[in-house]
C-alpha cells in the first residue's frame, strides 16, 4: 500500500513539475537549410486579453556550431492592435569571444533563450503582431536553424 501511495505521489509531483503553466505563448520557426535571408520575415500573432498581465518576453535562437559569429542582430517590430509600430534592434550574444557557446545542447546545435523584454505589460487588448528579421551583414545568414519567441507570465 505504501508503494502505491508513493508511486501516486511521485506521478502527481512529476506532472506538476513537467507542466510549465507560466508559458503564455511560444512559437519557434525552422529556418530552411540553416540559411536565413534578410527578407525572410518571421511573424507571430499574439492575442492579449488582459492588460494587467505582466510577461517576460524571450527570443529563442538555435544555431549550428559552425555559425561564424558570436552574436546575432535582429530587427523586432511590434504592431499594436491600434496599428502603432514599435521598432527594436536586439543583439543576441551566442558565444564568448573565445568561441565557447552560451547556449545549451550537444552535437551540432546550441539553443539560447535570451531575455528581450522583462516585466512587459501590453497596454491594449487585442492582437499584437511581432515580426523578426535578421540584421546581420551576411546574405543569406548561415548557421541559424530556428528562431522563436515566448511570453512567460511573471509570477
Amino acid at each position: 500500500m505504501k508503494i502505491i501511495r508513493f508511486s501516486i505521489l511521485v506521478l502527481v509531483l512529476f506532472s506538476l513539475v513537467s507542466c510549465d503553466k507560466s508559458v503564455y505563448y511560444e512559437h519557434n520557426e525552422t529556418i530552411v537549410k540553416d540559411e536565413w535571408s534578410s527578407d525572410h520575415l518571421l511573424k507571430h500573432e499574439i492575442m492579449i486579453n488582459d492588460t494587467m498581465d505582466v510577461f517576460n518576453m524571450f527570443i529563442h535562437v538555435r544555431n549550428h556550431v559552425d555559425y561564424a559569429y558570436c552574436n546575432l542582430f535582429l530587427f523586432v517590430n511590434t504592431t499594436f492592435p491600434n496599428g502603432q509600430i514599435a521598432k527594436d534592434t536586439l543583439e543576441c550574444l551566442l558565444a564568448e569571444k573565445s568561441g565557447k557557446w552560451y547556449g545549451k545542447g550537444r552535437g551540432k546545435y546550441r539553443d539560447s533563450k535570451i531575455l528581450f523584454k522583462p516585466q512587459l505589460r501590453f497596454p491594449l487588448e487585442g492582437v499584437y503582431q511581432i515580426d523578426i528579421r535578421q540584421a546581420m551583414r551576411e546574405e543569406p545568414l548561415k548557421g541559424i536553424s530556428n528562431i522563436g519567441i515566448s511570453l512567460e507570465t511573471k509570477e
